[in-house]
């Protein structure tokens, strides 16, 4: 995989002050057909799964069989893998992360209650994985496919982009939101 931290600068010329804010992101790019795997770190912002992982907690939903593939990955001969949406909920689940799908558009006022969201859609003859996410009060697009991250210059941007989107069939759409706390 390849990790890149980019410093992203801000500039507030404000009515007598100069102000420079920087920012660290934390952005995978695609290795292999592993957009699962960086999706999750990409998200969480940091190296917290490996493709090691993901394949454990494939076989905990579903144990090995003697020549059965398992049912929520799809193995390559390279070694790579493209996991399913049980793979995510579980990984997120672990990190205190509720997933939820949704076909209904995303309005501007649920976008501070959210985590993140990931999306996955067809690439060509196969499924890709990536993320949108929140990041000192700035919407992203991580997708380990993009040499850098991209930003959403407004929340109307991010509505109108991601709503476009969901207009695929083909186009899931997941809410990431902490779980609720349990008192």
């Amino acid at each position: 995989y390849q990790r890149r931290v980019f410093f992203f600068f801000f500039f507030d010329n404000g009515f007598s002050s100069f102000h420079l804010k920087t920012m660290h992101l934390y952005h995978e790019r695609q290795q292999g057909a592993n957009c699962a795997v960086h999706t999750l770190n990409n998200l969480l912002q940091a190296k917290t799964f490996s493709k090691k992982q993901l394949n454990k907690i494939c076989y905990s939903l579903t144990p090995r069989r003697l020549f059965h593939s398992n049912p929520h990955k799809r193995s390559f001969l390279l070694g790579g893998g493209q996991y399913d949406v049980n793979v995510l909920e579980k990984a997120l689940g672990g990190m205190g992360f509720d997933l939820t799908w949704t076909t209904e558009p995303v309005e501007m006022s649920s976008f501070d209650k959210l985590f993140g969201v990931v999306i996955n859609e067809i690439l060509e003859d196969s499924r890709h994985w990536y993320c949108l996410r929140q990041i000192a009060g700035k919407w992203y697009n991580l997708d380990s496919l993009f040499e850098h991250p991209h930003y959403f210059t407004d929340l109307r941007q991010l509505e109108t982009w991601l709503n476009h989107h969901q207009q695929n069939p083909e186009t899931y759409v997941l809410l990431v939101q902490p779980k609720p706390v349990v008192a």
